[in-house]
């Protein structure tokens, strides 16, 4: 009895505890109390709350009382589930390859990575030669191919287990796979393009599908590879099984599906072959085929594309590069009207990962696009693998080196992913006795930015001076290399040609030493020597500029030694440019130097000379600063520093934009050369400054009579009692130029242009001297032994002495043919001077009666303003009436004086017979002082005579 009571009593109290603390709902459920009515079950109590009857177990399990569901007892009270939290269903990036985007519900398109994952209303965007796989959590995977956009529009699970999917093409294309659904589970997949609906259903086993949108065409394009297809379009539904494909054009019904074309065999290369570099695949051709679709993939489902190229009608492809490794690629057919046939089945390709390259020579003024460039053979190349610090030095592993072939041409091994440094040896891309300078690289080039530190191109372009500004290459180690660039490697990228070019022309740097450096002015001159062409300099500086004056800065080469000699056809460009393309011109030492005089008598301006950036000094340490042999000059540079001469020239040297004597900006050095420039050859100088020398500013010596100077817009300026312009040759040319005194120095004369013995001929003749100022000196211009032929015209003559003076005049060799005409003459000497040579017994009027005579008669009419014998010359208001007799063709040039100035007013010239009868205007009215020359057939000119008319 006891033991039937203690039994009953356990019973109870289990009981009331199970009543009190019933089992508990899953996270997500909403639980209530339900009070059964008559007739109800457990089952049709779920489908009441959750409207899935087939859930009645999970109300069972929060009941473990109720044994049998489907008898209740009326008022019985019940808990069950009354609402249940569906989670939200994600889709998960698989494999993606190259660029693919991910765009979130509240955010902008964001680059995509495996691992991702998608919710309802997210989407992905692939762009060119990429691709992306998403698995859905119902087992349906969708496979992007390149320039494709696709949204997940709705995307959820209901409580009846249904999963259903709405898969949005907004551009490019899809392959779905479609598993066979679970046990107990619903899946409803529908693919959205524009207005179609396409619904793939599984029927005993997967389905298999490609969905395209074709903008070209405004259509949608379905495959069918396995299972079959529902697809609904202006309320048109098709089934299309497989092997069979469908267009639906925008708005239409769908077209009557239409067999898939077989897949193409491929031919080349075989299974598993190698291959680098450019690779061609070929097929056999399809019939009906319009047009294939090649694709090369990571994988041998094609979910890693790789290559892809389409509307391909011939039966091969050609790729110019494919990332390294195992790779497939297939091929499909697609018909005329635009359907995907089925794609053979992959074929393995094993693509050889190499590094190559050119190394190149740029042998212009800075690499140009679209003009080749050739190659530099034998030049070293080394590969050096990085030890994970991100920065080429000592210990990164090289992994090997090789030299480039004929056509600069490199590869290098092997190479996995990982972060390698490639580097070229300048002095080897160098002919012997050379050393090149850096002005091209790839991207990831180290390059100096000018400015002291080092930066890293993102894409090729200059890089002149090597990754640091002025230091040379020390190829032994990685840490002193300076041609170096950082190549990543990954599958994810495919690996360009790597191009260096390098220049026997750059200059990157001011230093200067013995033996040259590497970007200096020095090895400029010795790589001149050792190649032959053109050497135009090109001053590119790597390095902050290390001479200033106020804000003005500028390059200063001081020189440790003596230059090397100009080899043929050299330049020594001083013209800064910024690395950079285009070039742009580095103008940090703004302004011109010299006068502001006008010159000449028509007050032309001439061009002064640019302020330099490039200054090379001798320290007056070096006799001889810039040294030419044959065809050479310089350009955009201040000259300074030497003892004897600036600028010493046998060949044709020409100097243009340049101060030759002062600093660049316009400072006197504590030295002076002898001469500023000094040659035995050809000279050609333009926008000119010549000063500062302690005897002559430009001397022109040579025997043969050729033509040695041709001058426009030069000022040069003298300092002592020598000739600022010293000529012995013939047929000088300077125009447009201002010659001056810096001093009072006696003796001084502003050009000489010199004569020889008569037994050696006559070479100081056919000079030219037109629109000039020649100012300050004792004598003007002076012509010595053996003036013929020379023209001195529209110049302004300032001196204190003679004007124009022939010295040296010897009986036998009388000046003739030289014509001095429309110049202005200031001073208190004589305008044009003849000056015999003591001891030779000459007489200064034999001389004239041979300059001024008729037909060489030797009958003198040189007599004053009578010359003309019955001619006069009478004042009418602001005109000079000139009538009278000259010797035929002979031109009467007349002048006005007044104030010590004498300016030319006009001429007149005789008839055949010699008969004048003009009038001259003078503007500012009749002058009563004259001065006459006359100028023969010939162009001799003769004295100038002077008096005054009433």
């Amino acid at each position: 009895m006891r033991a039937l009571l203690f039994t009953v009593v356990s019973v109870f109290a289990g009981a009331l505890a199970l009543a009190q603390t019933p089992p508990q709902a899953r996270e997500g459920d909403s639980v209530a109390w339900h009070v059964v009515r008559p007739g109800e079950t457990l089952s049709a109590i779920t489908y009441k709350y959750l409207g899935d009857a087939s859930l009645w177990p999970e109300n069972q399990r929060l009941n473990p009382g109720i044994s049998d569901p489907d008898k209740l007892t009326p008022g019985q009270r019940v808990l069950v589930i009354t609402a249940r939290e569906i989670a939200a269903r994600r889709a998960k990036v698989d494999k993606l390859s190259r660029k693919v985007d991910k765009k979130l519900q509240q955010e902008s398109w964001l680059a995509a990575h495996i691992g991702d994952q998608l919710v309802e209303r997210e989407g992905l965007r692939t762009f060119g030669s990429s691709s992306a796989e998403l698995g859905l959590d119902d087992g349906t995977r969708l496979q992007m191919t390149e320039n494709s956009i696709v949204f997940l529009r709705e995307y959820k699970s209901s409580i009846r287990k249904v999963d259903r999917s709405k898969i949005e093409v907004v551009e490019g294309g899809v392959d779905l796979a479609i598993a066979p659904a679970a046990r107990r589970s619903r899946r409803e997949v529908e693919v959205l393009i524009g207005d179609v609906q396409a619904r793939p259903k599984a029927v005993g086993g997967a389905t298999e599908a490609r969905a395209r949108r074709d903008a070209e065409t405004k259509s949608a394009k379905l495959m069918v590879y396995a299972g079959t297809t529902e697809v609904e379009s202006a309320g048109v539904k098709v089934q299309v099984p497989k092997g069979m494909g469908t267009s639906v054009k925008e708005g239409a019904p769908p077209a009557p599906p239409q067999k898939l074309l077989a897949a193409p065999a491929l031919v080349t290369p075989a299974a598993g072959a190698e291959s680098r570099g450019a690779t061609e695949l070929t097929w056999s051709p399809v019939p009906r085929a319009a047009s294939y679709i090649v694709e090369v993939c990571r994988d041998a489902k094609c979910a890693g594309l790789a290559g892809r190229q389409t509307g391909l009608t011939d039966t091969k492809a050609a790729f110019a590069s494919l990332p390294a490794g195992a790779l497939f690629w297939r091929v499909t057919a697609r018909s005329q009207g635009g359907l995907d046939g089925y794609p053979s089945k992959p074929r393995a390709l094993s693509m050889i990962r190499v590094i190559s390259g050119r190394v190149l020579l740029d042998d212009r003024r800075g690499v140009r696009d679209n003009l080749p460039l050739a190659g530099i053979g034998g030049a070293l190349v080394r590969l050096h693998l990085d030890n994970g610090d991100g920065a080429p030095g000592d210990g990164d592993v090289m992994m090997g080196e090789v030299r480039t072939d004929a056509r600069g041409a490199f590869e290098l091994g092997r190479v996995e992913n990982g972060t390698f440094w490639v580097v070229v040896e300048a002095r080897s891309a160098s002919p012997s006795g050379s050393w090149r300078e850096q002005t091209y690289g790839p991207a990831g080039s180290l390059c100096s930015d000018a400015e002291g530190g080092t930066s890293m191109l993102t894409a090729a372009g200059v890089c002149y001076g090597g990754r640091r500004g002025g230091v040379p290459d020390a190829f032994e180690t990685l840490a002193g290399s300076e041609h170096v660039a950082r190549v990543e490697v990954s599958d994810q990228d495919e690996l360009p040609d790597l191009e260096f070019a390098f220049s026997d022309t750059a200059v990157t740097t001011a230093s200067d030493s013995e033996p040259a450096v590497q970007g200096s002015l020095r090895q400029f001159v010795l790589n001149s020597q050792a190649v032959s062409g053109n050497h135009i300099m090109q001053f590119v500086p790597m390095e902050p500029a290390n001479a200033t004056a106020g804000d003005a800065s500028w390059w200063r080469v001081s020189l440790v030694a003596p230059l090397p000699a100009l080899p043929d056809r050299t330049l020594i460009e001083g013209e800064a440019m910024r690395a950079q393309r285009p070039f742009a011109r580095i103008d940090s030492n703004p302004g011109t130097l010299g006068s502001s005089d006008a010159v000449g008598v028509d007050a032309a301006r001439i061009v002064n000379p640019d302020r330099p950036e490039l200054e090379i000094d001798g320290r007056g340490s070096v006799p001889v600063l810039i040294s030419g042999r044959a065809l050479g000059g310089v350009s955009n540079v201040a000259l300074i520093g030497a003892t004897r001469q600036l600028i010493e020239s046998t060949g044709e040297f020409a100097v243009s934009n340049s101060i030759i004597g002062l600093g660049a900006d316009g400072s006197v050095p504590t030295s002076a050369p002898i001469v500023g420039i000094d040659t035995t050859g050809t000279l050609r100088i333009e926008r000119t400054l010549v000063a500062h020398q302690s005897a002559v500013g430009i001397r022109v010596w040579s025997d043969d009579g050729r033509p040695r100077l041709v001058a426009r817009d030069l000022e040069a300026t003298g300092c002592g009692p020598h000739p600022v312009l010293q000529i012995r040759s013939s047929g000088a040319v300077i125009e447009r130029s201002y010659i001056h005194r810096c001093d009072d120095a006696a003796g001084s004369v502003g050009i000489e242009f010199q004569g020889r013995s008569v037994a050696l001929g006559a070479i100081c003749r056919n000079h030219m001297v037109t629109g000039s100022t020649i100012r300050g000196f004792d004598a003007g211009i002076v012509l010595r032994l053996g003036a013929m032929d020379n023209v001195i015209e529209g110049n302004v003559i300032d001196a204190s002495g003679h004007g124009i003076m022939f010295q040296h005049i010897q009986s036998f060799w009388t000046p003739k043919g030289n014509r001095i005409s429309r110049n202005s003459f200031l001073g208190g000497g004589e305008p044009i001077s003849l000056e015999g040579r003591p001891g030779l017994g000459f007489e200064e009027k034999k001389l004239y009666e041979l300059a001024v005579s008729c037909a060489g008669s030797g009958t003198s009419v040189d007599r004053g303003l009578d010359f003309m014998g019955v001619g006069t010359i009478k004042r009418d208001g602001s005109s000079l009436r000139v009538t009278g007799t000259v010797c035929p063709d002979t031109t009467v040039e007349i002048y006005a004086r007044s104030e010590g100035k004498i300016e030319y007013v006009g001429s007149v010239k005789g008839d055949a017979a010699g008969a004048v009868d003009a009038v001259v205007e003078t503007p500012g009215g009749a002058p009563r002082d004259l001065a006459l020359v006359t100028i023969d057939k010939t162009g001799t000119t003769s004295r100038m005579k002077f008096g005054s008319i009433r």
